[in-house]
């Protein structure tokens, strides 16, 4: 089955539907990585070592952003089903939910992007 890439459909460019969602799933997990990478660059430069605290800096981000962001997704999935919402309304519930997640995520010193890729 084809379908329209959103990104390629300026172009015209039909994608079958497993490559489409691989390169969704490829691109949001690279995207917190990068602002991983370049968050600790900037914050260790000076004295970038095994010792610096990178890897618990590392463990952190993504262990919260993972934890939190599938934790949210399913607490708001569970109570979607439960709401009677029309289409306009469940786009805001994801909002919501997505929003809420990255905030708290980012309180407690997790990566909020990587939480809301996986709550929404």
């Amino acid at each position: 089955m084809r379908r329209q890439c959103s990104r390629c459909s300026a172009r015209g460019i039909n994608l079958n539907e497993r490559v489409g969602a691989t390169l969704e799933i490829e691109s949001g997990t690279n995207d917190p990585m990068a602002i991983f990478l370049t968050l600790m660059l900037v914050e260790h430069w000076p004295a970038i070592s095994v010792a610096s605290g990178t890897g618990l800096f590392f463990v952190q981000q993504f262990g919260l952003g993972i934890v939190i962001g599938i934790g949210a997704g399913w607490v708001a999935g569970r109570l979607l089903s439960w709401l009677d919402l029309g289409p306009v309304s469940i786009r805001c519930w994801r909002w919501r939910s997505a929003s809420v997640s990255s905030v708290v995520t980012s309180a407690l010193g997790g990566s909020g992007f990587l939480a809301i890729y996986l709550t929404a």
